[in-house]
């Protein structure tokens, strides 16, 4: 196939030279696609790439951008041509793992890896970019090759191939803040970046490979100095959802250590559930999550790790709780309980990103009659997708589970639990949030066991046929929700287990519930409120300056 394809392409560039009419492009072109076919086939590629040998292998992107690239210098290749591109880098990649290779084969990787001035970093480049190549070798290459100084075209590309090794990303990527503004004047290659930031941060392998952490935690303490455009946000976003343990491990207004600098390394946050990696300050929480609130796009990876978080601590607050019921304190000392604890630190993260979104969009929008109602249909999306704290919500939670969360419980929290709420800034849209909130830690308590077994003190369960099914199971809260008479019955029911009573035990399941959405929107307030003591332009938004 080799040989075939040297005969085509000499065919094809007459064709093109010749004014005769002739279809010798057309069927080259053709002779591409067919081998592209083989991508999946190492014997095949290691033989096809060993026949070409080194120079030829090198020429392959400039054959095929000469014959079907841009007429004009300078111009990006368009999708067909960058799809062939791609399509080689992957066959490229498939021919090192040939076991054996063909005998011509090995000899082209190492001239490559070797480099040298007959190997032109612009074509190896795209040989590179889209294809998963043994880490050592594309570790050589990517540091021989990607140099802050260069064109940030042929810098993208290399950052690309980067982003599909992790070990490598971190292996190469040293000199962030120089690769960063070399890469701020292309959207393209800063996306790249941001790809290769988040594989290296171990977005998609787990931080905890090694090195995954540390990387992340370079990446999150140097974030917005390392913002050069608006294509990196969402992968800065998935940085730090797959790091949201570390951020609630951190959030915590009261404790001194917050206000102290980041640093590196496990501790103990007394929070069931969590194993950070490193501790997070304040400070440098807010400015990294600023670097994505600008948008609900670039958000919504946060949000979706935010809500996998928020399943395992509940449902780790849910077991340390009913140990305790099984296991009182000898004292009988009834401390914070664990989805408490949980909660608290949620609404804290919670606040972070309020103030966050907050300081970058301008308090204006947020108000802006068409934001607010914009904002009203996702969380009744999220509340439509599935409570979070339920298992029936099943799979990866939606990023809007998560919004419905912490957006649902608003200031003068009191008024969800009661019957006939007489705040009047508090909507009848926000109230059936609030309580479709409230529904969802009461619903998820019960079904995660918290009253199977030693149930709580005073525990009543569901008997109301307007918000219990014919099992005694609560039903669905959409369907409490549209009949104002079994919304009252379901308020009754946690009034019953304590909702409202300060001098109730507090491990009854409706003023746990009550607690713990209090514990939410206090510490959210709470977080807020520091952050605008020392944040002047934060503060101002909050002013309306």
């Amino acid at each position: 196939m080799g040989e075939l394809y040297l005969r085509h392409l000499r065919a094809a560039e007459h064709g093109m030279s010749s004014p005769l009419p002739n279809d010798a492009p057309h069927r080259f072109r053709e002779l591409l696609e067919r081998v592209l076919a083989h991508q999946d086939d190492p014997d095949f590629a290691a033989a096809f790439f060993g026949h070409l040998g080194t120079t030829r292998t090198l020429a392959l992107p400039q054959d095929i951008l000469a014959l079907f690239g841009p007429a004009a210098t300078g111009l990006r290749p368009g999708p067909p041509e960058r799809r062939l591109l791609g399509g080689f880098s992957r066959l490229l990649a498939a021919a090192t793992t040939a076991s054996p290779p063909d005998p011509r084969f090995p000899s082209v990787m190492s001239d490559l890896e070797r480099g040298g001035e007959g190997v032109d970093s612009e074509s190896l480049s795209w040989l590179v970019s889209e294809g998963a190549f043994p880490t050592q070798w594309l570790t050589a290459v990517a540091r021989r090759h990607l140099q802050a100084s260069g064109r940030v075209d042929v810098v993208g590309r290399i950052l690309s191939a980067l982003s599909h090794d992790a070990t490598a990303a971190r292996a190469v990527l040293s000199d962030l803040a120089g690769l960063s503004a070399a890469v701020s004047g292309d959207l393209e290659a800063g996306e790249a970046f941001g790809r290769a930031l988040a594989a290296a941060s171990g977005v998609h392998e787990g931080k905890d490979r090694e090195g995954a952490a540390a990387f992340a935690f370079q990446v999150i303490t140097q974030g917005p100095e390392l913002v050069g455009n608006d294509a990196m946000r969402k992968h800065f976003a998935e940085i730090a959802g797959a790091y949201a343990m570390e951020f609630a491990a951190s959030a915590q207004v009261l404790d001194p250590d917050s206000q102290l600098p980041s640093r590196f390394g496990h501790f103990d946050d007394e929070l069931v559930g969590t194993t950070p990696m490193f501790r997070l300050s304040l400070t440098d929480s807010y400015r990294f999550l600023q670097t994505f609130a600008d948008t609900d796009a670039h958000m919504e990876p946060f949000n979706k790790g935010m809500a996998a978080l928020t399943q395992r601590l509940f449902e780790a607050g849910v077991r340390a709780d009913r140990h305790l019921l099984a296991f009182p304190p000898l004292d009988r000392r009834q401390s914070d309980t664990g989805v408490e604890l949980a909660f608290a630190r949620l609404g804290a993260v919670a606040g972070l990103q309020f103030a966050a979104m907050k300081a970058v969009r301008g308090i204006a929008d947020l108000k802006d009659q068409e934001e607010v109602e914009r904002f009203g249909q996702v969380l009744d999306k999220g509340m439509d997708a599935g409570m979070l704290l339920l298992p029936a919500a099943g799979g990866l939670p939606a990023s809007a589970a998560w919004m419905f969360l912490s957006w649902g419980i608003k200031d003068g929290i009191g008024a969800m639990v009661e019957p006939d709420p007489r705040l009047p800034e508090v909507t009848k849209q926000e109230l059936a949030h609030a309580r479709g909130v409230l529904y969802e830690i009461a619903a998820g308590l019960v079904a995660h066991g918290y009253t199977s077994k030693n149930p709580p003190v005073g525990f009543r369960p569901p008997a109301d046929p307007l918000i219990a099914d014919e099992n005694g199971r609560l039903r669905p809260y959409v369907e409490i929700s549209a009949d104002p008479r079994a919304t009252k019955a379901f308020l009754a029911w946690l009034e019953e287990n304590g909702s409202l009573d300060d001098e109730a035990d507090r491990r009854m399941l409706g003023r746990m519930a009550a607690r713990a959405a209090r514990q939410f929107a206090g510490e959210r307030d709470n977080v807020e409120n520091h952050l605008s003591t020392i944040d002047p332009e934060f503060k101002k938004v909050l002013e309306g300056d």
